[in-house]
């Protein structure tokens, strides 16, 4: 076919003069039927596709591509909301947003950023409620609709703060994520750069860092000897964990995660009292404080966070 094709080809004017078709059709057919001049004008258009697509095409060089991917980012950051009675304002998850960009310094602009809504438990599963949850899922889409860098998560299930990062992490493409509550805004600059920078010139020490928001520091535990590292301009003193915003690793959530179990809950607890149990000062005794405790950024500066409250808040507002 494609043989008889270019023979017709050879004789047939380019698509561009397509007027003088039908003629040339006519001449070659010698008053042929109707059937053998659908024949040929569709074998014509087949050939002649093939024909434009080989003059058209080159081979792919770096030269030939345009790159308009942006680099990944290193972070992604994971932001978990559940009811609360402002719902369905925004308003709170909003001031906490909009605290990144200005607060977290050197953070890239194509960093992903993950938006958790926990689904309701069985005592709050009402009809209102389901309204009010629905209702503000719709404003965050919106909030959001041309943000290509934030996706909301909608978790149908109640997982708990627990389960609900879980989900996250499995979107999860970068080495490090904050994890934050909606309703803890930055209020002073967090050097972004500099943590990334002290997270890698000692993984095993620094593996996760909280920033404060209380006047009072939650110490550590009595066999943990280290308790302050000073490194890349910023000082870290020791704290019990809490699920106030941090800063940390995908494996190290990974691995929480394991430990914690599969039920929802809150993470601060059972992580608390991992580091109560350690009172010996075994040769890797940093590493397992460093796990089961938080470094608290540059405690003496703070607080860095302002808790909005959302749990406790009856907001109304007209504000989204």
């Amino acid at each position: 076919t494609i043989a008889i094709g270019n023979v017709i080809i050879n004789r047939m004017p380019r698509l561009s003069d397509s007027r003088n078709v039908g003629k040339t059709i006519k001449g070659m057919l010698g008053g042929g039927g109707a059937i053998s001049f659908v024949i040929i004008l569709s074998i014509y258009g087949l050939v002649n596709d093939f024909s434009m697509v080989n003059r058209n095409c080159s081979p792919i060089t770096t030269s030939t591509i345009v790159n308009t991917t942006e680099e990944s980012s290193d972070t992604t950051i994971i932001i978990l909301s559940s009811l609360i009675p402002t719902h369905p304002s925004i308003h709170l998850i909003n001031k906490t947003f909009n605290s990144l960009s200005p607060m977290l310094l050197g953070l890239p602009i194509n960093t992903p950023k993950l938006i958790s809504v926990d689904g309701l438990p069985s005592k709050k599963n009402t009809p209102e409620n389901i309204h009010k949850l629905h209702e503000y899922v719709k404003q965050l889409r919106l909030r959001f609709q041309n943000d290509l860098h934030v996706s909301i998560l909608n978790n149908y299930e109640h997982g708990h703060l627990s389960n609900s990062i879980r989900v996250a992490l499995e979107m999860v493409k970068s080495e490090f994520i904050y994890v934050l509550q909606h309703d803890f805004s930055f209020i002073k600059p967090v050097n972004h750069t500099a943590i990334i920078a002290s997270m890698r010139a000692s993984p095993q020490d620094i593996q996760i860092v909280r920033f404060p928001y209380k006047s009072a520091l939650v110490g550590s535990s009595p066999g943990c000897n280290v308790t302050n590292i000073r490194t890349h301009g910023i000082e870290y003193s020791l704290g019990k964990w809490s699920d106030n915003n941090h800063f940390t690793t995908k494996v190290y959530y990974e691995k929480v995660l394991l430990d914690v179990g599969s039920s929802g809950r809150f993470i601060e607890a059972p992580m608390m009292f991992k580091g109560t149990k350690i009172r010996n000062r075994k040769s890797d005794i940093l590493e397992s404080c460093s796990y089961a405790h938080q470094w608290v950024y540059n405690f003496r500066y703070g607080p860095f966070l302002e808790h909005l409250d959302g749990r406790h808040t009856q907001l109304a507002t007209t504000v989204p």
